[in-house]
């Protein structure tokens, strides 16, 4: 008579499966995104600002984040960001 699995066994099995599978996904996304930003890079664009393509969003929330968390507070994040 085979043995059977517990139902937490095929919870955790499914929750690991979902976390494989979307990290897999991820790094593909971050490969067609890199390939389509490379290929663009050639065309002009006048438009645009200086500065990095990254995602500004988090990035700016992840610094005003920690800076409230400094001894300075979110002021001198604040000021910084004024003077760019």
């Amino acid at each position: 008579m085979p043995s059977r699995l517990p139902q937490e066994a095929y919870y955790s099995f499914g929750c690991y499966a979902v976390v494989v599978v979307f990290g897999a996904l991820s790094c593909l996304l971050y490969q067609i995104i890199k390939s389509v930003n490379c290929s663009n890079h050639d065309i002009s664009t006048a438009d645009i600002p200086p500065g990095s393509r990254g995602l500004p969003f988090i990035g700016e929330t992840l610094k005003f984040m920690a800076s409230i968390n400094s001894g300075k507070g979110f002021y001198e994040f604040v000021r910084l960001r004024r003077l760019r």
